[in-house]
């Protein structure tokens, strides 16, 4: 693949909420195709951050921060290991992060929000919940993407699947390989 060339995605060829569609999708992001929809590097991101590690969103943020000068620029230091209950977690997490809140910044939220991709209109998570259930060639290269996350993010569990590919001394000398290169 080259910038003159690129190597169009091919996800878009299959059914919506198909395990072969998401199998693709994954397959083309690892790959490194382009899409007019915004999902790849090469491409606006407005939606790649569903699939980039949290490492790799913390890359941009660094980016986009030092470009307000390095004093000025905030220290992310806390993180949620995960979104279950976010609304009791994040008041927690900000209690515990940043120093001079008001106590009730500490309360859950109680505002309910709603988004239309929590009803999984084109089947994109039932899919890919499916293909994650195989343990297979996907769900290996998922945890790949992922490595860095579980690497830097100490309550994070680590999947048996991704240990496996961790400690696989193919992947190891891949990553040593793509990091020194």
């Amino acid at each position: 693949t080259t910038r003159k060339n690129p190597r169009p995605a091919l996800f878009p060829r299959y059914e919506n909420g198909t395990t072969a569609r998401f199998e693709q999708f994954v397959a083309d992001f690892v790959g490194g195709a382009t899409s007019s929809s915004g999902i790849f590097p090469s491409m606006p991101h407005w939606n790649i951050y569903h699939v980039f590690s949290m490492t790799g969103v913390l890359w941009e943020l660094k980016r986009r921060f030092l470009s307000l000068g390095e004093d000025a620029a905030p220290r992310l230091t806390a993180y949620i290991p995960s979104l279950s209950d976010v609304d009791i977690e994040f008041p927690k997490l900000l209690m515990r992060s940043c120093s001079g809140l008001p106590p009730e910044v500490g309360n859950p939220f109680s505002l309910k929000v709603e988004h239309p991709s929590q009803y999984d209109e084109f089947g994109f998570y039932s899919a890919a919940k499916h293909t994650w259930s195989k343990q297979g060639a996907t769900s290996r290269a998922l945890c790949a993407i992922h490595a860095l996350d579980y690497a830097c993010f100490d309550s994070i569990p680590i999947p048996s699947v991704c240990q496996s590919v961790f400690f696989n001394q193919n992947f190891r000398d891949n990553l040593l390989r793509a990091a020194s290169g």
